[in-house]
């Protein structure tokens, strides 16, 4: 079997990296018979520096995978030179662009072993992810296009990011344009679903709590409704300034509105909880996949999206919407809309998730594509 090396800023058991993990776990996960992956990663939770508890040394097992969890102060090119000779990989998969400690000294080191080097860059590129800190950005990956070597390419998963990688990085490099591998629709997602009172509007929010993924807005549209809503926030709370702000509009709620924020969502637990919701809310300001929206269809939830996304046709469908950030009034009416719907033609709705799943997703056909890629 070919032997792929992951690095990738943060993994299981942490709980604070969002979507870029669950992508590297569902990719292990189906391909892990066919590909002998190697992982490494840092030992903490994102923004801090303490170790997680329980982390063994070295390469251990973790479900199909194998991953080595290592301290900042180890992230040294002397150090990830060691590991290179250890696995011997055919390919390294860098999960994560703007990670000065990890992908720097990779490129360098599988330019120098003339090893294949994927970058993927995770939405990192994209116009409005390039917005904070645009000018550090900026100089970083001239920086990188001066030592990446022939044998890199780079993993693209939309339109939008394959054009943003051919602009910063030039026409010639290549790029490999494949969605991310989501996991399976819960076939028995129903079975966990509480029933809906007519009038009425459960919603979830679970992501990172930072302004890219804009709770802040969230709540500006839930203080506009007049239906009766529970509006329940799951995620590592990253930047404790927005997060002030937020509580702020949260302070101003009229008394139709009741937010609680819930703390970290388990990804085991993803199933039970969603049960509970009759919507998905999640204006981001930008994502190249956005594995929350598919974890909310894979539940058989509503989902309210902005159209910063790769799933602006969920307009053609019965069981979601994405608007421009532009029009706060649709997302209210939506909202109004969802809550007014009984229990049976909520239901009724949420027929038409797996048929849309299925059109989108050939897992099949998507896993060939990936072994290709990592050949």
């Amino acid at each position: 079997m070919r032997r792929v090396l992951i690095v990738t800023p943060g993994y299981y058991p942490a709980k604070t990296y969002g979507g870029p993990v669950v992508s590297i776990k569902n990719l292990t996960d189906l391909l892990g018979d066919k590909i002998d992956f190697y992982i490494l990663t840092s030992n903490h939770e994102l923004n801090e520096n303490k170790m997680i508890e329980g982390l063994p040394q070295g390469f251990s097992s973790y479900g199909k995978t194998k991953v080595c969890y290592i301290s900042d102060k180890d992230m040294k090119e002397v150090n990830f030179q060691h590991i290179i000779d250890e696995i011997k990989p055919d390919c390294i998969y860098i999960n994560a662009i703007f990670h000065r400690l990890l992908s720097p000294p990779m490129i360098r080191l599988a330019k120098n072993r003339n090893i294949r080097c994927i970058i993927a860059p995770r939405g990192g590129l994209c116009k409005n992810a390039m917005s904070f800190s645009k000018y550090k950005k900026l100089v970083y990956l001239k920086y990188l296009k001066l030592i990446m070597g022939e044998n890199v390419c780079f993993q693209s998963t939309s339109n939008e990011e394959s054009i943003a990688i051919s602009n910063f990085f030039g026409k010639k490099v290549e790029i490999i344009q494949l969605t991310n591998l989501p996991r399976s629709i819960n076939l028995e997602a129903n079975k966990y679903r509480t029933p809906k009172n007519q009038g009425e509007i459960r919603i979830i929010f679970f992501s990172r709590i930072h302004p890219k993924k804009n709770l802040k807005y969230a709540l500006e549209i839930l203080s506009d409704v007049k239906c009766k809503c529970r509006f329940d926030i799951y995620g590592p709370i990253e930047q404790e300034n927005y997060w002030k702000e937020c509580l702020n509009v949260i302070s101003k709620m009229p008394e139709n509105v009741k937010v609680n924020y819930c703390g970290y969502l388990d990804n085991n637990l993803l199933k039970k909880i969603m049960g509970k919701y009759d919507l998905f809310f999640f204006p981001t300001l930008s994502e190249n996949f956005g594995h929350v929206i598919a974890e909310a269809l894979s539940e058989n939830c509503h989902v309210l999206i902005s159209d910063n996304t790769p799933w602006n046709d969920i307009n053609l469908q019965k069981f979601g919407r994405a608007f421009s950030l532009n029009n706060k009034e649709k997302f209210v009416d939506y909202i109004e809309q969802i809550a007014s719907l009984s229990e049976q033609e909520i239901q009724q709705q949420r027929i038409y998730i797996k048929p849309y799943w299925d059109e989108h997703f050939n897992l099949e056909s998507l896993k060939k594509s990936y072994i290709s890629m990592f050949s």
